[in-house]
């Protein structure tokens, strides 16, 4: 028995889906508490203006160091899989309102204008992920001035 096996004994993985999250960070540290959307039973009120809160289920704490080199590897390993997949993972503006994202700072930071793929690394054709159901025109009206597409 080796060293791996012994320490997998010990104890269980945890294995858990998290579609939230919440990030607190400061110069020696980080926790990332991993939460899912809470189940609502038919029939439970919730009062206007208040939201069931997630459930948390794992908190994971790391350096700044190790924080900032998984950013980094999950940047590439994102740029890798679109490239290789020939799609993008669409984020939608609302997304990132939500997130208290400018999309000038989220196209810095992927070096390219949102859901777009960099000029340098374009294939042919760009997927999405999702089938988007295409914008129709509202018909012109006598007098007005066209409206942008």
């Amino acid at each position: 028995m080796n060293l791996y096996e012994i320490d997998q004994e010990k104890k269980e993985i945890p294995d858990n889906f998290a579609d939230q999250f919440s990030v607190t960070m400061h110069p020696y540290g980080a926790a990332f508490a991993w939460m899912k959307t809470r189940v609502v039973p038919m029939g439970t009120v919730v009062p206007d203006g208040q939201s069931v809160p997630p459930e948390t289920v794992q908190i994971t704490r790391m350096t700044p160091v190790h924080v900032k080199m998984m950013v980094f590897t999950l940047f590439r390993l994102i740029r890798e899989q679109e490239k290789t997949q020939n799609c993008m993972v669409p984020i939608p503006e609302s997304t990132l309102k939500d997130m208290n994202i400018e999309p000038s700072e989220w196209a810095a930071f992927w070096g390219e204008a949102q859901n777009e793929i960099a000029p340098a690394e374009a294939p042919a054709e760009i997927v999405p992920i999702a089938p988007v159901a295409p914008v129709e025109a509202a018909p012109a009206v006598a007098g007005s001035q066209p409206q942008p597409a």
